[in-house]
């Protein structure tokens, strides 16, 4: 009866033991493959916040299809989606915002490589678009939606914005505001790569508004 008892023991111990290594085994197995999905998140998908891989920030310069197009062009920066910041969702569509009746700004989303760009480099291009000195919108582009922002996602980055603000000559009638990002809506597609999508019309709002010439007359002051 003892060597049964015994025996019945064993069996018990080795099944618990069998079933602890399998459980821990699979556990491990599904971290890993939740790590490897996370790593194939950061390298297939740019148009996210801060990670190990990219940073992010929100610069508002009037109206977003000059923006866009000028930060495509930068070496180093994965995409520029143009959107709305700020107020809410139900109205943050190119209709509404156009009327100048909501608190919308047009934005442009830049995911960057730091290896690559800096934040400092993003600013100078960004400064180099626009007149920070306009208070009601940039170039014929006017009213509340079209005023120059830089939307910082914490301390650090204000704080780094406001470094870059102190190292260079701007006057005391920055018209530039510096606000905390709260929100940001993706705009219609068909405001997304609008200067690829429809060339002649960019060329001739790029020109008319009369923002290429303040670019060109800028340039040195930058790049």
């Amino acid at each position: 009866m003892k060597k049964i008892l015994i025996l019945i023991s064993i069996f018990i111990v080795s099944v618990a033991f069998s079933y602890y290594i399998m459980n821990n085994t699979m556990s491990k197995n599904t971290d890993n493959i939740a790590i490897e999905r996370v790593v194939e998140n950061l390298e297939k998908n740019i148009d996210i916040d801060d990670n190990d891989l990219y940073r992010s920030i929100y610069l508002a310069w009037g109206c977003f299809w000059c923006i866009e197009w000028a930060f495509e062009n930068e070496h180093g920066v994965m995409s520029a989606v143009s959107g709305y910041a700020w107020w809410t969702k139900s109205t943050a569509n190119y209709k509404q915002i156009s009327t100048g009746e909501t608190a919308h700004r047009e934005t442009v989303k830049v995911t960057y490589d730091p290896m690559k760009i800096t934040f400092e480099n993003i600013l100078d291009t960004y400064f180099w678009y626009i007149d920070p000195y306009d208070i009601w919108g940039q170039f014929t582009d006017r009213w509340y939606q079209y005023t120059t922002a830089i939307f910082y996602k914490n301390d650090i980055e204000k704080n780094k914005i406001l470094e870059y603000i102190n190292n260079h000559d701007f006057e005391d009638n920055l018209a530039t505001k510096f606000v905390k990002i709260e929100s940001f809506y993706e705009a219609e597609e068909e405001h997304q790569n609008f200067a690829q999508k429809k060339s002649w019309n960019y060329d001739r709002y790029f020109q008319g508004s009369g923002r290429k010439d303040y670019v060109e007359e800028n340039k040195d002051k930058y790049k």
